[in-house]
């Protein structure tokens, strides 16, 4: 993966895989944001401006994520799971 604890990561750069070890329930992902060794608030540290979507990619995206968006808000607050799976 190449992802070393200290290191700059780039936009684009895989910082880990999905899975479930140890006593998780179910897969998921955890990553901590560090800025000079302290533990941030990823959703509100600000971040460099990074490259946007390509315009011919940007509609394959919405495309595929609305869908999942949309599962995930209609399950917001009310304590259901949502899960999706590569064949949706």
């Amino acid at each position: 993966m190449g992802v070393r604890a200290g290191k700059p990561v780039k936009q684009g750069q895989t910082i880990g895989y999905v899975g479930a070890s140890g006593w998780a329930t179910a897969a998921h992902l955890h990553y901590e944001f560090l800025v000079e060794g302290v533990h941030r608030n990823p959703r509100t540290v600000k971040l460099p401006k990074a490259e946007p979507i390509p315009g011919a990619d940007l509609s394959n995206f919405t495309r595929f994520t609305q869908p999942i968006l949309a599962r995930l808000e209609s399950a917001a607050g009310t304590g259901r799971y949502v899960s999706f799976s590569e064949s949706e």
